[in-house]
């Protein structure tokens, strides 16, 4: 069987204009994450997620979790008072939990479990920033200050209103 019939059995993923489907070929239902103008009450910026100052902490927590990093989108959701990171992605998650104790950014300072989320800081050089994630057996979404914050209890509720907004 060559690569890419071999391929062919595993999840397909398309990215097309900011959303990512995963059909594991099981003939359940598609998970994606949908990148949408606003967010949790957020409007979506038009910076650069990736010149952000908590891109490279939360995408090698997604690494870390072992998730491939092709699998995933970005965006920064802005108001007035807010400047955040959302990093998600879909792929097959054997144990969402254990997926969520894994994926810690690389200078992370607390991290504990809010409900099914993680919440927890992270350094930027010597300033704290808060983050929160979610994980299902096909999703995960991860949620970042870009500005310090040491205090996750706002991000909290915060990911689970853009989840509802991002996961399809």
């Amino acid at each position: 069987m060559g690569v890419g019939a071999l391929g062919g059995l595993f999840a397909l993923t398309v990215v097309l204009g900011g959303t990512i489907f995963i059909d594991g070929g099981d003939g359940g239902a598609v998970k994606q994450i949908r990148l949408s103008a606003e967010a949790g009450g957020l409007r979506r910026s038009s910076e650069d997620p990736a010149a952000s100052v908590a891109y490279p902490f939360i995408t090698e927590a997604v690494r870390r979790g072992g998730m491939p990093l092709r699998r995933q989108t970005a965006a920064v959701y802005m108001s007035e008072e807010r400047d955040i990171l959302f990093v998600g992605g879909t792929g097959e998650i054997a144990d969402p939990e254990a997926f969520l104790d894994r994926a810690k950014p690389n200078t992370v300072l607390a991290a504990g479990h809010v409900g099914r989320d993680v919440c927890g800081t992270f350094a930027v050089l010597s300033a704290v920033h808060a983050y929160c994630a979610w994980a299902t057996s096909g999703s995960y979404g991860f949620v970042a200050s870009n500005v310090p914050a040491e205090s996750t209890a706002d991000l909290a509720q915060l990911v689970s209103r853009m989840r509802t907004d991002l996961e399809g």
